[in-house]
């Protein structure tokens, strides 16, 4: 086997899955929001427009978060507290259509499990990394004792 020199690791901050993991929830909640708007157009709760307005405005606001989630590990990003923001405009939207309801609570907790896991394997990455580096630098301390 043959070990890492620290060339060979990859730079930190590491690329996110955070955009993976919610970038999948809300794009899909995206789709079921127009979905949503097929079934709003046959039950016609509300003028056509509205719901038009309404499906456009959260599609529209799916992809903006997911376009601003973080890209690198451990960045601060906008996309995942306009992303809890959708989860609670579609909840509000349950007022209206109210399967919307049990779409805002399967997909708020499909958010929320994402963000969890995204965050966590972010964490595990970067230690792993860095004990790597750390394992397999030349300037490392526990490298130096072991020459002498």
């Amino acid at each position: 086997m043959t070990q890492e020199t620290p060339a060979e690791l990859p730079q930190l901050p590491l690329k996110s899955k955070l955009p993976i993991l919610g970038g999948t929830v809300l794009i899909s909640e995206a789709i079921i929001v127009y979905f949503a708007l097929l079934v709003g157009y046959g039950l016609q709760p509300l003028p056509f427009g509205w719901l038009v307005a309404g499906a456009v405005v959260l599609g529209a606001l799916c992809i903006i978060a997911t376009a601003t989630l973080p890209k690198k590990a451990g960045q601060k990003g906008l996309g995942i507290p306009l992303g809890w923001m959708i989860q609670l405009l579609i909840l509000a939207s349950g007022i209206v259509l109210g399967g919307l309801v049990v779409v805002a609570v399967v997909f708020g907790a499909m958010w929320a499990v994402g963000i969890y896991w995204g965050r966590r394997i972010d964490r595990e990455a970067t230690a792993y990394v860095k004990q790597a580096y750390r394992a397999g630098s030349p300037a490392s301390p526990d490298n130096q004792e072991k020459e002498e």
